[in-house]
């Protein structure tokens, strides 16, 4: 397991938990506005990686991807998936 301490790839920033809870109360308001449920796997994974920051202090990172020296949780995989359903939909919606 990897205590990262900072954004996507163990990048540090400072007061990350009010950026994130800045752009976390952000994402909700655009999901709510614009009814696309993708934004909902986005905003419950960021929520949970900012309910483990100010709990512990940062994210446990307990899955390691293969191949590639990178862990990543659950809750990484939600905004993952959120983020492509949304590339989907867009690139659906141009055609």
């Amino acid at each position: 397991m990897i205590e990262n301490r900072g954004i996507s790839f163990g990048i540090p920033i400072p007061a990350i938990e009010i950026l994130s809870g800045i752009l976390l109360l952000t994402l909700i308001y655009w999901a709510i506005k614009t009814k696309e449920w993708p934004w909902w796997f986005i905003v419950i994974g960021g929520g949970l990686n900012l309910c483990e920051r100010i709990r512990f202090g940062h994210v446990n990172d307990y899955w390691k991807i293969p191949m590639i020296p990178l862990y990543n949780n659950l809750n990484d995989w939600l905004i993952f998936v959120g983020v492509i359903l949304l590339i989907w939909k867009f690139y659906s919606k141009m055609k």
